[in-house]
């Protein structure tokens, strides 16, 4: 996240990274114009649910997703906050493997994904705790 500034950032970079050798492809996104993707967002006020405080649309992962992969393809998500991604992946038809370490978003990433596709989720307890 980018430091403070006087006026509201309307973008916010993205790292895209691949093994030497192995570049993806840059396959055709319908209506796609530039690098600067417009999507619905209302900064900070669109967590009324108080589930993340930085939550990011779903249309922000897809588009990538789509330019860059095809069904099935694995998706890395280090930083999985709220599960947008991971509910990207979900739509696409791809596997995102997603890391979060805070306990509290990792149920949220939980509840949104079985709110999208109506399965229960299979919680696996960590080794050492019952």
């Amino acid at each position: 996240v980018l430091g403070f500034a006087m006026w509201n950032y309307r973008t916010e970079p993205c790292l895209m990274g691949w093994q030497q050798g192995h570049k993806p492809e840059a396959l055709p996104v319908p209506d796609e114009h530039s690098n600067c993707w417009e999507t619905g967002w209302e900064g900070k006020a669109r967590c009324t649910d108080g589930q993340h405080p930085t939550q990011k649309p779903v249309r922000l992962f897809e588009l990538p997703m789509l330019k860059h992969t095809r069904p099935g393809a694995i998706c890395l998500e280090t930083f999985a906050g709220s599960g947008s991604q991971v509910i990207a992946a979900e739509r696409l038809d791809r596997r995102c493997f997603a890391v979060e370490r805070m306990p509290q978003f990792c149920d949220v990433i939980v509840q949104r994904w079985e709110q999208y596709t109506g399965q229960t989720a299979i919680r696996v307890p960590a080794e050492g705790s019952e």
